[in-house]
């Protein structure tokens, strides 16, 4: 489980890319 979860953190690029998706996603509830 521990490598599934470090192999998790090191994708830093999907991690941004959900991150900006969540963000965009909250903006458009808030409007």
């Amino acid at each position: 489980m521990v490598p599934s979860i470090l192999g998790f953190l090191t994708r830093s690029d999907d991690y941004a890319f959900f991150y900006a998706f969540a963000s965009r996603t909250r903006r458009v509830e808030l409007q």
